[in-house]
């Protein structure tokens, strides 16, 4: 009867242990996963806030947006006006 209880409480204690492991390992996965994320997001909106600032240094300097025909007319009719066409 020792034996059978033995056994049992053996196979219970490595079922048990199997399980912690494998939720051990569950729970480790899913914070790699969250830093991971997280690091995708930081990096996204790091390039977006690049992209805006490119995009808000070419609207400030003419070369692109609402005002950016209107500079190039501009620049075109001044370089028609200098004779050596700079």
């Amino acid at each position: 009867m020792s034996l059978a209880a033995g056994l049992i409480l053996s196979l219970f204690g490595a079922t048990s242990f199997l399980f912690f492991v494998s939720c051990e390992r569950d729970r480790r996965r899913e914070i790699l996963d969250r830093k991971a994320t997280i690091k995708r997001q930081r990096a996204f909106k790091l390039a977006d806030l690049s992209r805006r600032r490119r995009r808000q240094t070419r609207v400030a300097a003419g070369t692109e947006g609402p005002d950016a025909k209107e500079a190039a007319k501009i620049l075109a009719a001044m370089m028609r006006e200098s004779p050596a066409g700079t």
